[in-house]
């Protein structure tokens, strides 16, 4: 089995991704308007909408989707 495979391997792949998602500037500058969107009982598609409507690129630098908000929402909560 592959090395990357172990859980000791899955575990820090993850936090290879947390730790990107996080420094990543895109997402510096969504997640507080994120916060407050979710505050105010805006749904993911709804939030992913203003976003984009707002000019905001997902960190791959593509439009944002809901299941790109929610994983944001899950990597910094």
């Amino acid at each position: 089995m592959p090395q990357n495979f172990t859980q000791e391997g899955r575990v820090k792949g993850g936090k290879t991704l947390k730790l990107k998602a996080v420094k990543n500037p895109n997402n510096k500058r969504a997640i507080p308007m994120i916060r407050e969107y979710r505050k105010s009982g805006l749904s993911l598609q709804k939030i992913a909408n203003e976003l984009n409507e707002n000019g905001f690129l997902s960190s791959s630098g593509k439009k944002f989707q809901k299941t790109s908000v929610k994983r944001l929402l899950k990597k910094y909560y």
